[in-house]
This record gives structure tokens, C-alpha cells and sequence, in this order.
């Protein structure tokens, strides 16, 4: 049985307020990113406002930038193939 798997690359999106981050995981995870725009904030302020900043900012510099529309993903590597 042979299955066409193809891991998604996490992203920044163009669809962004302020760098796209929380959009780009919205898109990984395929909902909507008013959800993970509000899971922010509440971790922003359950945090204290230090721990989320640090963390919005180490995603938005390890993040690649989006694809301009129109580009396809560039392949990846081949899914491991397990011996039965």
C-alpha cells in the first residue's frame, strides 16, 4: 500500500497583523486564526506579557518567510519507510 504523504512546513502567512506567526500556525494547523490569535493573547496575559513576547519573537525569526503567491512548496525530503 503506497500513500502520498507530504508533511506541511510551518510558515509565516501573508494573511498577518503584526508578523504573520500566528496566522502561519492557524494555517499549519488548518483552523481559523482567530483561534490561535486569541490563544495568544491569553497566554499573553497569563504569562505576564514577558514569556509570550520572547516566544512570538523566537517564532518570528525561526520561521521561514511565506511563499509569494502562486509558488508550490518546494519538495521534502522522502517519508521513512519502515521494515514489517
Amino acid at each position: 500500500m503506497e500513500t502520498s504523504y507530504q508533511p506541511r512546513r510551518l510558515r509565516r502567512s501573508h494573511n498577518r497583523i503584526i508578523a504573520g506567526v500566528c496566522a502561519g500556525f492557524a494555517e499549519w494547523l488548518r483552523c481559523d486564526p482567530l483561534v490561535t490569535r486569541v490563544f495568544f493573547m491569553v497566554f499573553l496575559l497569563v504569562s505576564w506579557l514577558l514569556p509570550a513576547i520572547l516566544v512570538y519573537l523566537f517564532c518570528w525569526t525561526m520561521m521561514p518567510k511565506p511563499l509569494p503567491p502562486g509558488a508550490s512548496e518546494p519538495p521534502g525530503p522522502p517519508p521513512p519507510e519502515f521494515d514489517d
